[in-house]
């Protein structure tokens, strides 16, 4: 079902397109240094970047259109396939692309045609890059858009470079063109409450115009810094030849005294200049090295903030699709009554024709159905690699082999069907023919409106609003997480419970002289008081480890993260959890290449579990005190502080295969193939 794009989407194409592509890609670059190369570069003479309130907004709402635009002429598809464009490169480009997998802006190519057609003197460095995307990532042709005739293609933002080929070489007229292919796949949006989401604009529009002024004063430092280098350079070599010149003469006889302390001072004349010069430069240098931690950490909190927007667009327009698909159900039942009656008075040849063009388009709907099948097979096999690698219990939810076994036996009778078809388009009695026709095209329908059905998401977890194949995804890869918060759990909290079984033998194993003196000082009291707060933080603890983490709860890399993070920071001196910490530098690792990261998001995580700002009352008591930190503890690492009612788990149920199969049982006994 096609969903028709808006005049302001349109119009943030036309936009994009023609002059804004420069500035909305520079701001989806994180790194800041970006920003200060394209500036320095005298290539780009007279183009500059804006980063103030006004465009900052304009821009971020441009993005979003585009992205909306993009997901509705892409997910409007009936098939979704992978695809290859062609684009323009250099080498910087593709050196790019090797370091740092994650492309967080648009790209902008060409409609896939062959290789040797698309080298044009155009060609930047004689480097063609070949861009691979699957089906999963959205892309869109301007041209189906805006009606030109361009072959101008934008690939989405948020992709993730999987393989990048070294280059071949192909010579064409006399010129030599090196092609790198690149394989990209799709970044996982982050999900955000909408309170965060404000809070996070809110920051990221209050800080641009400083952010703006910021980096045209870091641009000029920059030009300061390499002005100041050459004045460097300049006297190290005249301080060089000084040197040299007073050596030679120190070796003649006519070099006076008064000649010597003339040279020597004027050396050290110029050996202070040089110290003001270098003291100027490490300046200019923290300078500029804090104002692109400033901006680089802004132009982050962007890519945060739109992977959020991106992800709720998304659920948005699906939404609008499986709701448009409703009714197209509907309309399809209703027009599927009126064709077969109207079928029913047609000629055979008429009637073969649509009984041909309905197979073929239950075999393009079961092609797509095998595809996303093992599009779910891979996604498994990635997700039990993962877990292998972390020693986590990943079980797969939904069983895609027997959805695919049940899928490749329904292939086969649509086949069979096909066949059938063509046998009668061979018989010479028209009229039976003609009959028997009608009763495959009434089958034909509804094994259409049967599989339709399967496009429909299973159940309500998380709330989700996707199609059905997209959601087992999402849930196995929640279930991967799950296993992995909770191998991360297991070793946190078996190391939690070793510190504290060593604190209590430091308490108990007290000779009796300190015992005795403990009765005066208090310090007995203290004791005992600490083993209870020891004996709630231990049971605590257990509790949690006793759990069983729930399925329908959105299990966030970026906590596991920092958990992991606040534990080997807060231990990582202790000899007794040494292994543990080892272990969970493992999962970090791990973590840190398979899913993606923003470190800023995970520091502020960090911060509201450690409640750094959380003021103490200077006249607590000791007790007080120690009972305050234990709360601390207990909560920071999210252990269970209190009883507490949980909610009854929502259990998820593969019905896929089997739903697969009552379409496979339909046709076998509808008699058509007999």
């Amino acid at each position: 079902m096609e969903l028709k794009l808006t005049n302001e989407e349109v119009e943030a194409i036309k936009y994009y397109k023609e002059k804004g592509f420069t500035n909305i890609n520079q701001l989806l670059i994180t790194d800041s240094r970006a920003d200060i190369e394209f500036l320095n570069d005298e290539k780009n003479e007279g183009l500059y970047i804006n980063y103030d309130e006004s465009s900052v907004v304009n821009y971020i709402e441009i993005i979003k259109l585009l992205y909306s635009a993009m997901l509705k002429t892409y997910l409007s598809k009936e098939k979704k396939e992978s695809c290859k464009f062609i684009k323009n490169s250099t080498i910087t480009e593709i050196e790019k692309y090797k370091n740092e997998p994650y492309i967080d802006g648009f790209l902008f190519a060409n409609i896939d045609k062959d290789i040797n057609e698309e080298i044009d003197s155009d060609t930047l460095n004689n480097i063609k890059m070949c861009i691979n995307v699957d089906e999963n990532i959205p892309y869109m042709k301007l041209n189906e858009v805006l009606n030109d005739k361009s072959r101008d293609v934008l690939i989405s933002l948020f992709t993730k470079v999987k393989e990048i080929s070294e280059g071949s070489e192909i010579n064409l007229n006399n010129k030599t063109i090196r092609v790198y292919t690149l394989k990209l796949e799709k970044q996982d949006l982050q999900d955000m409450t909408d309170s965060d989401k404000t809070a996070l604009y809110n920051y990221i529009i209050s800080n641009s115009d400083l952010v703006s002024t910021t980096l045209s004063n870091t641009v000029r430092l920059e030009k300061e810094n390499i002005s100041n280098y050459e004045s460097i350079r300049e006297l190290e070599k005249q301080i060089s030849d000084m040197e040299l010149e007073i050596n030679r003469k120190e070796m003649g006889r006519d070099y006076s005294e008064s000649a010597k302390n003339a040279d020597d001072s004027d050396l050290k004349e110029l050996k202070e200049k040089l110290e003001v010069f270098k003291v100027h430069s490490a300046n200019i240098f923290d300078n500029i090295k804090s104002n692109n931690k400033f901006i680089t950490n802004w132009k982050k909190n962007i890519t945060v903030y739109l992977m959020a927007e991106c992800y709720e667009i998304e659920n948005d327009i699906k939404e609008q699709i499986k709701k448009a698909n409703i009714s197209k159900e509907e309309e399809f039942q209703n027009f599927a009554r009126i064709k077969k009656e109207n079928l029913a008075t047609e000629t055979f040849e008429n009637i073969l024709k649509e009984v041909k063009a309905e197979c073929q388009d239950n075999t393009i709907v079961v092609n797509t159905l095998l595809n996303d099948i093992n599009r779910l097979i891979t996604r498994q096999q990635n997700f039990a690699k993962i877990a292998g690698n972390l020693g986590a219990s990943y079980s797969a939810l939904n069983n895609a082999f027997k959805m695919k076994s049940q899928a490749e036996e329904l292939q086969n009778l649509i086949d069979t069907i096909k066949l059938k078809v063509k046998s009668l388009e061979e018989e010479k009695n028209t009229t039976l023919s003609s009959r028997k026709l009608l009763d495959i095209s009434d089958v034909n329908d509804q094994i259409g409106i049967l599989m339709n059905y399967l496009n429909n998401p299973k159940t309500s977890i998380a709330k989700s609003r996707m199609n059905r194949f997209d959601e087992m995804i999402v849930v196995e890869e929640n279930e991967l997480k799950r296993d992995i918060a909770k191998a991360i759990l297991d070793i946190r909290g078996e190391a939690e419970l070793k510190k504290l079984k060593d604190d209590t033998q430091i308490i108990e194993s007290k000779g009796p002289l300190k015992r005795f003196i403990g009765i005066f000082t208090g310090q007995n009291k203290m004791d005992a008081f600490m083993l209870e707060q020891i004996e709630v933080r231990q049971n605590s603890i257990k509790k949690t480890l006793a759990k069983k983490l729930r399925l329908d709860y959105n299990y966030s890399v970026h906590e596991l993260m920092a958990e992991i993070k606040m534990f080997i920071r807060d231990n990582e001196d202790d000899e007794l959890v040494e292994e543990d910490i080892s272990e969970l530098r493992g999962f970090e690792k791990e973590i840190s290449k398979n899913f993606v990261i923003i470190e800023s998001k995970v520091q502020d995580i960090i911060d509201e579990k450690e409640n750094k700002n959380l003021p103490v009352d200077s006249k607590i008591t000791k007790n007080e005190l120690i009972e305050i930190e234990t709360y601390r503890f207990l909560n920071k690492y999210g252990y269970d502080i209190a009883d507490k009612q949980e909610p009854e788990e929502i259990l998820y149920v593969d019905t896929t295969a089997n739903e697969i199969a009552k379409i496979v049982e339909y046709i076998n006994t509808s008699k058509v193939l007999d």
